[in-house]
């Protein structure tokens, strides 16, 4: 849309009477009006953003107090004008306010005021669980929805107590780090998420139970003492109960006093081992069977791992952070992390 020159004098008065909340205007139109700008030598202005229809309607409220336009262009105005809204209000939520918008949307039955507040909560997910455990269960489900609509990335985590020591090396494990790029050539970087206000602990040994969920179900990998045996439990989230899954894994079967690994694609994989080499095995839930047993090349596994397809992911004395392909059971090696390896715990977040 172009300005002519008859109304640069009235713009110019604009600056000094602009009402509708946003002082980046009423600094607009005086620079437009007053300045050496090219606009102003021209005696043109250029509005590429804003229709002719709705800028005259503008006008007509701001000099004469009258709000009139064709009963089929209201759309149009309400759209241009709650657009510019929720773009200012995306840069200005914060945690203070959001819970407060959200009710506004609620009682104005606004779906894109709503949606601009849940996309906030989305990508403060884990920042601000305080906030999210105040929404109801269909509100929780939907920032979730639109958490994972954004980018995987590979995290890494140290599993240690992280409040006992002050040096610089710990300084820099109490921040989750995020692979950036291919996980062949990319980087590790730092994200936003630093811990340093709680404490948590976790054993730092392997041959305890291992966990992993498929679906409804949690699943825990364990050692019976008395037996060797290794023993399979299942928690269907939806019955509330447990029950076992069997057969056992017997010393017969596979030489496994250490447990490294519990994973869940369409099957559970199983990786372990004993002083000589690594043991990868697998559990079908569909046919309730052990798989064959495969014997690989000894790695020093330290930490908690993920599968994504065809591949386990792991942390690794040896390769910093160990890749296995559970086809061709090779092993490779991924970017090194900024940090010495130290029990970490290797997952997907979506960002």
């Amino acid at each position: 849309m172009e300005i002519k020159p008859w109304l640069q004098s009235k713009l110019a008065r604009m600056h000094s009477t602009w009402t509708l909340g946003d002082s980046q205007f009423s600094e607009y139109f005086r620079a437009l009006s007053q300045s050496r700008m090219r606009e102003t030598s021209e005696s043109l202005i250029h509005l590429d953003h804003v229709s002719s229809s709705i800028f005259y309607n503008l006008l007509e409220f701001s000099f004469h107090n009258k709000f009139e336009f064709p009963r089929e262009e209201l759309d149009t105005h309400i759209q241009a004008f709650l657009s510019k809204c929720l773009s200012v209000l995306a840069d200005e939520l914060n945690p203070n306010n959001c819970l407060s918008y959200l009710s506004l949307a609620q009682e104005i039955c606004c779906a894109e005021l709503k949606m601009t507040v849940f996309t906030y909560l989305s990508r403060n997910l884990l920042e601000m669980p305080h906030l999210i455990k105040c929404l109801n269960n269909e509100e929780k489900d939907e920032v979730i929805h639109l958490r994972i609509q954004g980018d995987q990335r590979l995290c890494s985590l140290r599993k240690e107590n992280l409040t006992s020591w002050n040096d610089p090396e710990t300084e820099r494990a109490r921040h989750i780090f995020t692979l950036k790029g291919s996980e062949d050539s990319g980087d590790w970087f730092v994200s936003s998420l630093p811990l340093t206000d709680f404490q948590f602990t976790m054993s730092l040994s392997h041959d305890v139970p291992l966990a992993t969920s498929l679906g409804h179900c949690f699943y825990v990998l364990g050692s019976i003492q008395r037996t060797g045996e290794k023993l399979l439990l299942q928690y269907n989230t939806r019955q509330d109960s447990w029950c076992e899954l069997l057969p056992t894994l017997t010393r017969a079967d596979a030489d496994l006093p250490a447990l490294y690994f519990l994973g869940a694609t369409d099957r559970l994989f199983v990786v372990g081992g004993n002083n000589s080499e690594n043991v990868v095995t697998s559990f079908s839930l569909q046919s309730q069977r052990w798989g064959p047993v495969h014997r690989t090349e000894k790695v020093a596994f330290a930490g908690q791992g993920t599968v994504v397809g065809d591949q386990v992911l792991m942390p690794s004395i040896e390769h910093n952070v160990a890749r296995m392909d559970l086809q061709t059971l090779s092993i490779g090696a991924l970017p090194p992390l900024p940090i010495s390896t130290r029990y970490e715990s290797i997952f997907y977040l979506h960002f």
